[in-house]
């Protein structure tokens, strides 16, 4: 199965001999071989399914919207721990690793409470000690991961010199460096994931990456100039600029923090010709707690408590 598909359809096969069954019937009472009653009887049982069903999606779509909701509230988004690439919020089954749909979390299972491939249980029955079989799920690469991840804000953050990088990621003990690639330093709060991205990739690397990869929707970037050479440091910022995707003669909207002051008339008018926003930040520990802050703010709105299969804490 591909890695992300509409397997809820396949739930309502099982009821398609039910209008075959109630056309046969009607068929038989127009022909006249007494098959009237049964058709009324029919009848009257495929409207009260038609309500039922219609009362089961409408349950549905009022769980969905408001979970829809509360993620807009709180500036949720999902970013695969795996692939690094965003993505809607699907499931995944803990036993086999294949999509659950939509339909069967958002009513925690009351209707419909099994994986279309290994037909385990999505949700513990009642009175049992088990635990849910859910996961968070990348459409991407297929791979699960923590539910909690469907309950964070994301801040993107980037360097374009490994020993930038290496600066910043001192600076916070609390978070999980992972080889990449890009090499890449994460840290949730609870609330929140900040993950920082080494950028410094050659060009080749960079354009292989996936669509809707972390390293295209950067929410900050933090740069040396003293680590650069005054005509590399043009070239240091148009890379920068495609890796984000930013089009020809267009000022980045993404900001750019600079580890010290630029004295050069040249380079500072290069700053005006390629960033909407730059300003001088010489704490590298600064840039990573505020670096991008208001691209993707929560609202007050937002609740503190996600859904009852989640726990609270950060993400292990």
């Amino acid at each position: 199965m591909p890695p992300h598909s509409r397997p809820e359809f396949e739930r309502f096969r099982r009821y398609a001999p039910l209008p075959v069954a109630w056309v046969a019937a009607s068929g038989a009472a127009v022909a006249g071989v007494g098959g009237g009653t049964l058709a009324i009887g029919l009848a009257v049982v495929s409207a009260l399914a038609l309500a039922g069903g219609g009362l089961v999606w409408l349950d549905a779509r009022a769980s969905l919207r408001s979970a829809q909701a509360r993620r807009a509230a709180g500036s949720f988004r999902f970013l695969c721990p795996s692939c690094l690439c965003f993505g809607p919020f699907t499931y995944g089954c803990g036993q086999c690793g294949d999509e659950v749909e939509a339909f069967v979390v958002h009513t925690g299972g009351l209707y419909f409470n099994d994986c279309n491939r290994c037909k385990g249980s999505v949700f513990p029955r009642p009175g049992s000690d088990e635990k849910h079989q859910l996961q968070a799920r990348c459409i991407q690469c297929g791979h699960g991961c923590d539910l909690r991840h469907h309950e964070r804000a994301i801040r993107v953050l980037a360097t374009l010199h490994g020993r930038d990088f290496d600066t910043v990621c001192r600076t916070e003990p609390a978070g999980k460096l992972f080889p990449g690639p890009p090499r890449h330093f994460c840290r949730d709060d609870g609330a929140t994931v900040t993950c920082l991205l080494d950028l410094r990739m050659p060009q080749p690397e960079m354009e292989h990456l996936p669509n809707g990869h972390a390293a295209g929707r950067v929410d900050g970037v933090w740069l040396d100039p003293a680590r650069f050479f005054p005509l590399e440091f043009g070239r240091v910022l148009d890379s920068l600029l495609r890796q984000i995707g930013q089009g020809k003669g267009k000022r980045s909207r993404v900001p750019l923090y600079l580890a010290r002051d630029v004295e050069d008339p040249v380079l500072n008018r290069l700053l005006e010709q390629r960033f909407r926003h730059w300003e001088t930040l010489p704490d590298p520990a600064a840039f990573f707690q505020r670096g991008g802050a208001g691209r993707h703010r929560p609202s007050s709105l937002a609740s503190p408590a996600a859904e009852d299969l989640l726990t609270s804490g950060p993400i292990g």
